[in-house]
């Protein structure tokens, strides 16, 4: 019979509540908060349990209810290491969204800093 290899990860509570927000502020268009959070320094690439979503996929989601663009909360996450190549649960990675937003100029964006990055084919 095996033995279960047992880890144990420690999370700091405060770690948590700033990754949550972090994740709710891309999705809100609030910078100022989103850059306090950044500076704080939880992963740009933190992702929603239930969904798989980052914050870069959560910057995309409002816009399209407001049709508007979260230019400058795509570029500070990104200026954060934030990835394009991840993919939610759905397959969906930030460049994906971005083009069914049919927004050129944000999925140029996204292709110029991750140049190495090679896109999906839906």
């Amino acid at each position: 019979m095996r033995k279960a290899k047992v880890v144990v990860v420690s999370y700091d509570r405060s770690d948590i509540m700033d990754r949550l927000l972090l994740l709710v502020s891309s999705s809100t268009f609030h910078i100022g908060a989103l850059m306090v959070l950044l500076e704080r320094g939880p992963d740009s690439n933190v992702r929603d349990v239930q969904s798989g979503q980052t914050p870069l996929h959560c910057a995309f989601k409002r816009r399209r209810d407001l049709q508007r663009s979260n230019e400058e909360g795509i570029a500070l996450l990104l200026q954060y290491k934030a990835r394009v190549d991840i993919p939610d649960n759905k397959g969906d990675n930030a460049v994906d969204i971005a083009r069914d937003c049919s927004d050129k100029k944000i999925v140029q964006l996204l292709l110029q800093v991750n140049s190495n990055f090679t896109t999906s084919t839906k």
